[in-house]
């Protein structure tokens, strides 16, 4: 009996002492201790086929019936195992509410067939309408996982420590992100389960890196995703590549070879119908055009991102486009044009849950009331993105608002509020450089 096998029948033996209501110290005699009963319900290799026998009579099981109902056993772990799989695709697919809907009329025995996967896919189901909730599952999940080390192989331990890090990429901790998404990488069983997931943990890791400027890391992490077997790689993550190697490049102002690369991450989007990571794409082609100064060219990028809101799952991607096409128009004083799409960023970002892209379409629009002396107006969403940016930890930004808010209040005459925020002022640059005030 492998050791497999042995971790099948122990399940099933404590099932059938639960369910004749028995313990295990009901259960021991001279020649059969409560350890060895113990050690045979977690399937211990070193029990002989003797105590294993001996403890299934004592339960009116022979080992063949058991040998049945393994067999049994089995064939209804693949049966669940499809009905799951059929699940994760209507949450992933279709709807993540049905799919939850589905969970709960799994029978009971589908929990004990498959632990973990089920907190997973629960985690899954509230991903996008509560976090919170979704946390939860995904640690119950790992948990799981960890209670049952024949569970590894699954991968469902690093696909969750996957998800827990864009949960806080998202709440902007990316400190916690990454550590959560190195978590995941140690974790990952190479001969396991699921091998897309590395490098989808690989390129997050790339994504996080380079968003908290640690762009050699980042590099390094990207080097460590190209030498992912081709197999292994999703489409999506491919594609991650392209973006955070053209980031890389248009931050580093190559940008020949960010506009290169970024046009090629757009064929294969486009060849994979990937609407998302399309627009994402555009956006960026853009940004990169807008350095130029090209403002032709970056305007068609901005609205080709744009045509393809109606396709796209994710809205929250829309506020980047939105506010970019707004600057470029704000650059040419083109204050007509530029107001609705800023005015349209807004209202995404404040249905979304992604509050970088939001705190920039509120200062965008902030800039917009500011440069045509709308001082009044400009207050309102500077103030509202401070308060975002203050929650959220973002330094360079909050002294960015804090500075445009000394110039409104000074503009319309309010000393006091004036003086408030060049006090604030004055606090953002001293937390923000190594050595305090000497610095400034």
């Amino acid at each position: 009996m492998n050791y497999s096998d042995r971790k099948k029948s122990g399940e099933l033996l404590r099932k059938i002492r639960k369910d004749h209501g028995y313990t295990i110290e009901n259960l021991a005699d001279d020649y059969i201790s409560a350890s060895t009963i113990s050690n045979i319900e977690r399937g211990n290799p070193y029990v002989s086929i003797e105590k294993i026998n001996y403890y299934a009579e004592k339960l009116d099981v022979n080992l063949e019936q058991l040998s049945n109902l393994m067999t049994k056993e089995k064939k209804n772990e693949k049966k669940y195992r499809l009905q799951l799989m059929s699940i994760e695709n209507m949450i992933d697919l279709v709807d993540p509410n049905a799919g939850l809907a589905k969970l709960r009329q799994m029978s009971s025995d589908c929990f004990s067939h498959c632990p973990g996967m089920i907190n997973y896919l629960k985690g899954k189901s509230y991903y996008r309408k509560n976090k919170e909730k979704a946390e939860t599952y995904f640690l119950k999940a790992i948990q799981q996982v960890e209670q049952q080390p024949i569970l590894e192989k699954s991968n469902i331990k690093p696909i969750c420590y996957n998800e827990l890090g864009t949960i806080y990429f998202y709440k902007h901790e990316l400190e916690k992100a990454l550590h959560y998404t190195q978590k995941g990488i140690d974790s990952f069983i190479p001969e396991g389960e699921r091998s897309y997931v590395k490098s989808m943990l690989l390129a997050n890791k790339a994504i996080y890196l380079e968003d908290l400027g640690r762009l050699e890391e980042s590099i390094q992490t990207i080097d460590q995703l190209r030498a992912q077997p081709e197999e292994f790689k999703s489409t999506n993550s491919t594609l991650s590549i392209y973006v955070l190697q053209a980031r890389i490049y248009h931050r580093n102002k190559l940008y020949s070879q960010a506009i290169t690369c970024t046009e090629t991450g757009i064929e294969l989007a486009r060849i994979n119908r990937m609407h998302d990571r399309s627009s994402e794409l555009w956006t960026l082609l853009g940004n990169i055009y807008f350095s130029l100064e090209k403002t032709e060219e970056a305007e068609i990028c901005y609205l080709t991102a744009l045509d393809l809101k109606e396709k796209i799952k994710k809205e929250h991607l829309l506020i980047s486009p939105y506010t970019q096409l707004g600057l470029l128009y704000l650059e040419q004083d083109k204050f007509v044009e530029a107001k609705r799409p800023l005015e349209d960023a807004v209202k995404i970002g404040e249905r979304s849950d992604h509050i970088l892209p939001f705190i920039s379409a509120l200062i965008a629009l902030g800039n917009f009331y500011l440069k045509q002396k709308k001082y009044y107006q400009a207050i309102q969403p500077f103030e509202k993105a401070l308060v975002l940016a203050q929650k959220h930890h973002s330094m360079d930004r909050e002294e960015q608002i804090v500075v445009n808010l000394c110039y409104c209040y000074e503009q319309i005459g309010d000393i006091e509020r004036f003086q408030d925020y060049s006090k604030r002022l004055v606090e953002v640059k001293f937390c923000s450089t190594p050595k305090g005030l000497e610095c400034i």
